[in-house]
């Protein structure tokens, strides 16, 4: 289940973090090693005997050589040879945004141009008049996403419900409902 947490009134989702894959430690301290030819003075045996043949192994709590370079003579390029790999669940596309500012990783989100079908067909139905306009907001509701809660996210589904309506009506109805349940196929 997820966390809440309330600012200024607003009720947020807190996301949910699960780490998916990780590389060893010491992928990075032999990445140093390698730079500075100094595998003899690792702590690690499996660094001193290391062979190109022979990667096994490199898993380990802490690295000497990584704390040295990376926050006493702030050589970050090792820690390049890290990495992680996450599933974030329950953030908001500008929490997204603001980490790819950074450049710090590389990024997969679940596109909403092309996951949106369950809303579409919501929007379908109630636009045909199976529903009613609070059968859609409490409907988008249940699918979660907006990570919001309270009227604040019956907002945010009361503006979809209109760009939806707004479009619709600029592009017409058969041009609207062919682009975009087409999508629906990928």
């Amino acid at each position: 289940m997820m966390k809440t947490e309330t600012v200024a009134g607003i009720t947020y989702s807190k996301p949910i973090v699960t780490v998916l894959q990780d590389s060893p430690l010491l992928v990075g301290e032999l990445a140093g090693r390698i730079a500075y030819d100094s595998f003899d003075k690792s702590e690690h045996e499996v660094i001193r005997n290391f062979t190109p043949n022979r990667v096994s192994g490199l898993n380990a709590d802490n690295s000497e050589l990584l704390n040295s370079l990376a926050w006493v003579h702030h050589h970050y390029s090792v820690l390049e040879h890290l990495s992680l790999s996450y599933l974030i669940e329950g953030t908001t596309r500008g929490v997204l945004a603001e980490l790819s500012r950074h450049r710090i990783a590389s990024y997969t989100v679940r596109s909403t141009r092309y996951t949106m079908s369950d809303i579409i067909y919501l929007f379908a139905a109630e636009y045909q008049g199976s529903y009613t306009e609070g059968f859609f907001v409490n409907e988008v509701i249940t699918l979660n996403v907006f990570n919001l809660s309270g009227e604040f996210e019956r907002l945010e589904a009361r503006q979809l419900w209109d760009k939806l309506f707004t479009q619709l009506l600029e592009v017409g109805k058969e041009e609207f409902f062919t682009a975009i349940l087409s999508k629906d196929n990928l």
